[in-house]
């Protein structure tokens, strides 16, 4: 499932937890949640492992594709996307993990998003070094490590007998049903960060809801632009 649905499911998850009154689960809602959604998680992935393989394979040959064609504006497009989700990922985690120092909050909150956002922002560093350096190159670079080209330059050989039509794994109706699926978790994902953003920006202004706010408004911002994203990656253009 891509990333829209899991910000919807963790909404999800904490008003469940909230409408079930029970004192134990809303004093360590955040852990019950956690385990929820990595539970869910785990046995989604597991269910929907064919779908997964073909959508993480047709998104690699799409990448192959844009190198064969040394298409330069949309293989810098693709690292500048990139980098920027993994930034405004990496911002919103160091806030909260900030955020939750200042007030206090349970080790175990403290420790998740710092260690989530120690991880992200390594990435994030690795991300915007690979940008700088294609950008200021003004070309496309095939990878260095030996095994990593080899996959370049066979796809490219192959690339040279068929069709990207043909070379691509083609959609079963699952496939395809799932695809649907994650256009609709997108557009809810879009609407519920902007209802956030609306909502959580007005109570900005009341004092005693000011800092929540900031949290969660913040949260809208990334289901918006995570719902955006994958909207796009739906609908993207796989038949190059």
């Amino acid at each position: 499932m891509k990333s829209s649905f899991y910000f919807i499911l963790w909404i999800l998850v904490y008003l469940l937890i909230g409408l079930s009154g029970s004192n134990a689960l809303n004093q360590n809602a955040f852990v019950v949640a956690f385990i929820v959604v990595m539970c869910i998680s785990g046995i989604l992935n597991k269910a929907l492992k064919n779908q997964i393989a073909y959508l993480m394979a047709r998104d690699r040959y799409t990448f192959l594709e844009i190198c064969y064609q040394n298409d330069y504006k949309e293989y810098l497009g693709l690292k500048r996307k990139n980098l920027v989700m993994a930034l405004a990922s990496f911002c919103y985690l160091a806030f909260v993990a900030v955020f939750l120092i200042f007030i206090r909050s349970s080790i175990v909150e403290l420790v998740v998003f710092g260690l989530f956002a120690f991880f992200l922002g390594k990435r994030t560093l690795t991300l915007y070094k690979a940008y700088k350096f294609v950008k200021d190159s003004g070309k496309i670079y095939l990878p260095s490590d030996p095994q990593q080209r080899q996959v370049f330059e066979q796809y490219f050989q192959e690339r040279q007998q068929k069709s990207f039509a043909e070379i691509c794994p083609q959609a079963t109706t699952k496939d395809n049903i799932l695809n649907y699926v994650n256009v609709a978790f997108s557009i809810i994902a879009m609407l519920l960060g902007l209802g956030f953003m609306y909502f959580f920006g007005i109570m900005f202004f009341r004092e005693q809801y000011a800092s929540g706010a900031v949290i969660q408004f913040a949260y809208g911002c990334l289901a918006l632009m995570f719902g955006v994203n994958d909207l796009m990656r739906c609908f993207g253009n796989h038949d190059l």
